[in-house]
């Protein structure tokens, strides 16, 4: 019920959520409505998980996705992206996600930004799996203890790269 009262602004193209800790999967179903909405912010839903994103697959123009600071979204959980075609910009930064999660991002051949700050658990072996994005201009690196100077070779793949940040890696 939280975003029902939001349902009927068909026309809206921008949502941010920010640290809405009420809001939970059900609630972004209310979201499918939205079917002209192309950039979505759901940084810190603490409730959001997975079955949450499966409502919001399905918007047709969504190209921007941000899920920083979403603690309850898992990894293999991440494999719903896939439904995300249109994404040209992804952020999942200060989450508990690991290389499993970027395997199911190296499928979103249209991302041109992708930031992945404060994921603890990525390693040079995630990174190796973003070298099938070839549109990627942008990818931010801060605070990614696991990756090392071995994950440099696999950067240099990405030849339309144009904004790279490792900062604390």
């Amino acid at each position: 019920e939280n975003l029902k009262s939001i349902a009927g602004l068909i026309h809206l193209t921008s949502l941010t959520l920010y640290n809405c800790s009420e809001i939970k999967d059900e609630d972004l179903g209310w979201l499918e409505l939205l079917i002209n909405l192309e950039t979505l912010s759901l940084f810190g839903s603490s409730q959001v998980t997975v079955n949450g994103l499966n409502h919001i697959a399905t918007l047709p123009k969504l190209t921007s996705l941000t899920l920083d600071k979403c603690q309850r979204i898992t990894s293999i959980g991440l494999a719903s992206l896939e439904g995300f075609s249109n994404l040209t910009n992804l952020s999942i930064s200060g989450s508990k996600i690991n290389d499993v999660a970027l395997a199911f991002v190296s499928h979103l051949t249209k991302l041109t930004q992708l930031t992945l700050s404060e994921c603890t658990q990525i390693t040079d072996g995630g990174i190796e799996l973003l070298t099938s994005l070839p549109e990627l201009t942008s990818l931010r690196l801060t605070n990614c203890p696991h990756i090392t100077n071995g994950a440099l070779s696999f950067l240099s793949e990405l030849s339309n790269l144009k904004t790279l940040s490792l900062i604390h890696t």
